[in-house]
């Protein structure tokens, strides 16, 4: 259906262009190359609220803005906030590359699905990486 369809393509802009999994871990569990990321798998977050963090990134944090628009009065972010209302070293950072509005809702979508409060398994690690492969060794 079109939410398989939809954590398929997360996935896609989750480990590629998005560059979500070099902070994130391609499991989700952070901790890649000292970055102190959240571990995804451990989130709480419902998926507008996840959206919301990719659009719009972190204030006083690493977590790139990922929305030419975020922070816009046309897209405001975290109840009605603009740029102009987050200090200026605070402001989040904008991503190497931005992701459309379908991509923002693609990859909060495949974060729910496939990381929220699940353990990573076998069948997920195969399609990040390719059947039979030795990153997927310790789910067999």
């Amino acid at each position: 259906g079109e939410t398989l369809a939809s954590v398929d393509r997360g996935r896609k802009v989750f480990g590629d262009s998005g560059g979500c999994a070099d902070c994130h871990g391609w499991d989700g569990k952070a901790g890649v190359e000292g970055q102190v990321a959240p571990a995804l798998y451990q989130s709480a977050l419902t998926a507008e609220q996840i959206l919301e963090v990719i659009r719009c990134g972190v204030p006083n944090s690493t977590m790139a803005r990922h929305s030419d628009s975020a922070w816009t009065p046309a897209a405001p972010c975290y109840d009605g906030k603009v740029q102009a209302d987050i200090a200026e070293n605070d402001f989040p950072p904008a991503a190497a590359r931005m992701m459309s509005q379908r991509q923002l809702g693609d990859v909060a979508t495949y974060v729910v699905q496939v990381y929220k409060l699940r353990e990573m398994t076998l069948e997920e690690c195969e399609k990040i990486f390719a059947a039979g492969d030795g990153n997927c060794d310790e789910f067999r």
